[in-house]
């Protein structure tokens, strides 16, 4: 088999036009011999419809992780750069983008509250990564598997993590109340996140043997004089890296992060919370 590689950074149909084009052409120059010719397309973006396309002409599309620098490439559109869709502006472009469907850049800045230039570039940055794609009725999110997955490299939520204590309590509703009620009476900022939002905003309800949240750094250590050696809940308190606590919904009783830091939270622990990340992303969507 002689292969015919071609290295793209996106794959449109005029890529495969003329792959077959040069399979044919080969083919007929070959005439009677015996080495068959396959076109081979390595791509970082791929949008499923094309790849469904190529399958059925038996063109082989491979992809090419989107960290990989292709020579020459240059980046189109704004002169602005969205290093990270992690970061705390790129990532309200992706979450209102999830939750509101396919937009128009134009539409997502205003419904975000986003400059269009950054957006635009957060939305370069998805397309690059392919997670993103341009249809007839706008810019859509293609493939939240890899958005995810994207996330929990970028932004790995351990990071953040501080300290760890258990405190007495029969279930992880229990212990957050307790702290929710310790925290409340010292007038502290606070905002449970992870697992523990993620449960109450889906009523997923998966986890619960620990409680998640954020306080402020000089803060931690208030918590310390509920702290057991025995049985109970163990309290994971988190440094919070953008505004945690200015946008605060109150469910059950509990202050939880806003549902975009939940689930950017949710992503950031990785294949752990995948299932209550995806669970998230249907709930918003819907």
């Amino acid at each position: 088999v002689q292969y015919l590689v071609q290295v793209k950074h996106r794959l449109n149909v005029q890529d495969l036009a003329l792959a077959l084009l040069a399979r044919e052409s080969h083919q007929r120059g070959e005439g009677s011999g015996t080495t068959r010719s396959e076109p081979v397309l390595i791509c970082k973006v791929v949008h499923p419809d094309l790849q469904s396309l190529a399958d059925s002409v038996d063109i082989h599309v491979l992809s090419l992780d989107w960290q990989v620098p292709l020579p020459g490439r240059t980046r189109e559109g704004s002169t602005q750069r969205a290093r990270k869709v992690t970061s705390e502006k790129s990532w309200r472009v992706v979450y209102t983008l999830l939750a509101s469907g396919p937009k128009s850049i134009k539409a997502l800045a205003s419904r975000a509250d986003i400059s269009y230039g950054w957006t635009h570039a957060t939305v370069a940055k998805l397309m690059d990564m392919g997670i993103a794609s341009r249809t007839a009725e706008g810019v859509t999110i293609v493939d939240v598997a890899k958005l995810l997955n994207g996330v929990a490299w970028e932004r790995p939520f351990r990071e953040l993590r501080r300290m760890t204590l258990r405190i007495k309590a029969g279930d992880a509703m229990a212990a957050a109340t307790t702290v929710q009620s310790i925290l409340d009476e010292r007038h502290i900022d606070h905002a449970f996140t992870a697992w523990t939002a993620g449960d109450l905003y889906t009523g997923y309800l998966k986890r619960g043997d620990s409680v998640h949240l954020y306080v402020p750094r000089d803060r931690w250590d208030l918590v310390r004089e509920y702290e057991t050696k025995d049985e109970g809940i163990d309290v994971v308190m988190y440094m919070p890296d953008r505004d945690a606590f200015s946008r605060t919904e109150r469910i059950q009783g509990l202050n939880l992060v806003e549902p975009a830091l939940a689930l950017l939270d949710l992503a950031g622990l990785g294949h752990a919370a995948h299932d209550l990340a995806m669970e998230m992303v249907m709930h918003i969507g819907g």
